[in-house]
C-alpha cells in the first residue's frame, strides 16, 4: 500500500512553534495583525504580504530547529515500512521558502533514535 504522511502536526509539532513566534514577534512587523491573521499561510509558504516574507526570513531557521518530532513517529513509519508499505512524506510547505527546512524536518523524522520528545 502507498501511504502519504504529512509533516506539519502529523509527524512534527510545527503549528505551535510558528504560533509562538508569531505572538512573540508580530509587533516587529507593523501592527502585527498581518502575521497573526495569516499563521496558516506562513506555514505553507504562501506569503501574500511583505511582513509575512520578512517574518519568515527572520525566523524560519529558528522555528524549524525548535520543531519536535512527535512521539513514536519514526517507530510507526518503520513498522509501516516493515509491513511492506511505501511511505511518502508529504507537505503543503512551499519548496520556494521551506526547501532546506523541509530537508531537516524529514531527516529528523527518519533518523530519530529516541521517542521521548
Amino acid at each position: 500500500m502507498r501511504i502519504g504522511i504529512d509533516i506539519d502536526d502529523t509527524l512534527i509539532d510545527s503549528c505551535d512553534v510558528v504560533e509562538e513566534y508569531a505572538y512573540k514577534h508580530s509587533k516587529e512587523y507593523g501592527d502585527g495583525s498581518v502575521i497573526l491573521n495569516n499563521i496558516d499561510k506562513i506555514l505553507r509558504g504562501n506569503f501574500i504580504e511583505k511582513e509575512m516574507t520578512d517574518f519568515f526570513n527572520d525566523y524560519a531557521c529558528e522555528m524549524g530547529s525548535k520543531q519536535k518530532v512527535k512521539k513514536n513517529a519514526k517507530e510507526i513509519i518503520d513498522r509501516l515500512k516493515d509491513e511492506e508499505n511505501s511511505i511518502y512524506i508529504i507537505t503543503a510547505r512551499s519548496d520556494r521558502f521551506y526547501k532546506d527546512v523541509n530537508k531537516k524536518c524529514i531527516s529528523k523524522i527518519l533518523i530519530k533514535k529516541r521517542s521521548n520528545e
